[in-house]
């Protein structure tokens, strides 16, 4: 079950062993408990808690609770990790790189899709709908980001327009009409409205696009 967010990034993920349902895992300290469980078939999820301590002038002020999750697609080497912070998501994979040997990098998914498009026009199972774009800031308007409705542009604005290295987040509509996005850091991020089992069926619709991009 996801945790307090619902902001992921994207990784390959290259692993010898393959994960089981194990429950919990043994970890490297006695504050931190990891715990596996299976979602679906292939898919496995990575609860992780740990205590961070906070400093203040070199010393330990207090110790803080935290915890992430990760969800891995075992047969397309694929996992999503949910944080918005990139401490936790860094201390997150040093912990699976430890204790399964797994090698994990990031995928650049913003640059991929955006480059995918301007050669191919269009995904296989998702259409963009609105770009956010920088803008300069006016006495008459002080708002720096210009939301641009992609269904207003002809095909050469639409070209020209994820082409401009101003852009700040792409949006994204699946045939079922559910929406996501994904900023210039290659977060992916969905509406409040969305529930845990219709941002499953988004991932897993990326990881196959991911694979034909690739292929």
């Amino acid at each position: 079950m996801l945790t307090w967010t619902s902001d992921c990034l994207v990784f390959d993920i290259d692993f010898k062993t393959r994960i089981q349902d194990q429950g919990d895992i043994k970890t490297p300290s006695p504050f931190e408990k990891m715990h596996i469980s299976k979602m679906k078939d292939n898919v496995v999820e990575i609860d992780y808690t740990w205590l961070d301590s906070i400093k203040v002038n070199d010393k330990i002020f207090r110790k803080e609770q935290k915890r992430i999750n990760g969800w891995i697609f075992m047969e397309e080497k694929t996992m999503f990790i949910f944080s918005n912070s990139e401490s936790s998501v860094t201390y997150f994979i040093s912990r699976l790189t430890e204790i399964f040997q797994f090698k994990i990098k990031k995928i650049p998914l913003f640059s991929k899709w955006r480059k995918f498009l301007l050669k191919k026009d269009i995904l296989k199972r998702f259409k963009i709908i609105n770009v956010h774009i920088v803008k300069e800031a006016t006495a008459f308007d002080q708002n720096d980001i210009r939301k641009v409705a992609i269904k207003t542009l002809d095909d050469l604005q639409i070209k020209r327009m994820i082409s401009n290295d101003l852009i700040t987040n792409l949006t994204f509509e699946t045939e079922e009409k559910k929406v996501f996005f994904i900023d210039k850091d290659s977060a992916i991020s969905f509406p409040d409205t969305l529930k845990e089992a219709d941002i499953f069926d988004c991932l897993s619709l990326i990881v196959k696009e991911l694979i034909d991009i690739n292929d």
